[in-house]
C-alpha cells in the first residue's frame, strides 16, 4: 500500500513539474507611471520595465527587469476577485504580451515591406496573452492584470499586487 502511495506521489510531481514546462512564458514592454513597492519590499521607480510572466511550479509569476537586471519577482494573488472589486482606474492601458512560443523576427526581416504598406499595418499579433494594470483607491495598490486565451476562447486571469505607497 505505501508502494502505490509513493509510486503516485512521484507521477504527480512528474506530471506537475512537466505541465509547468510545457507552459509558455509572456514577455512585454511597459511604461509603468507611478512608484510602486513590491510585497518583498522592492521599490519599483517611474520607468519602463521589461515585464515577463513565466511559469513557476503550478503558476505563474511577474518579472520586473531594467537594464538587463531583474528588479522584482512577484507572485500572483491567492484569490483575487475580492480584491479587484475595488480596482476600477485604470493605470496603463492593455499591452501585448508575446508568447515563448512565437519566433522573433530578425530587424532584416521586419525592416522591409512586403506590400509597401507601413510596418504597424504589416504585422499581425495573435494576442493570447494581454496584461493591463489598474489602481485602487481603497487599498492603494496596482493591479497587474494578465490575460491568457485558453481553449475555445476562454480567458484564464492571473492578478498580481504591488502596492502605491510604502508601508
Amino acid at each position: 500500500m505505501q508502494f502505490r502511495v509513493l509510486v503516485f506521489s512521484l507521477l504527480s510531481l512528474v506530471s506537475t513539474r512537466s505541465i509547468a514546462a510545457d507552459l509558455p512564458s509572456y514577455k512585454g514592454l511597459m511604461r509603468i507611471p507611478v512608484q510602486l513597492y513590491t510585497p518583498q519590499g522592492t521599490t519599483l521607480e517611474i520607468g519602463q520595465y521589461e515585464l515577463e510572466v513565466k511559469p513557476e511550479k503550478d503558476d505563474y509569476v511577474l518579472t520586473f527587469s531594467s537594464a538587463g537586471q531583474v528588479k522584482s519577482v512577484v507572485k500572483p494573488l491567492a484569490d483575487p476577485n475580492s480584491d479587484l472589486a475595488s480596482a476600477c482606474i485604470p493605470l496603463v492601458g492593455t499591452h501585448y504580451m508575446r508568447s515563448s512560443t512565437e519566433p522573433v523576427l530578425t530587424g532584416e526581416v521586419r525592416r522591409f515591406s512586403k506590400t509597401g504598406a507601413t510596418q504597424y499595418e504589416e504585422e499581425n499579433r495573435d494576442w493570447k496573452a494581454t496584461i493591463r494594470v489598474y489602481k485602487s483607491s481603497a487599498s492603494h495598490a496596482a493591479y497587474f492584470l494578465l490575460q491568457i486565451r485558453g481553449e475555445q476562447g476562454h480567458w484564464n486571469r492571473i492578478v498580481f499586487r504591488l502596492a502605491l505607497e510604502k508601508k
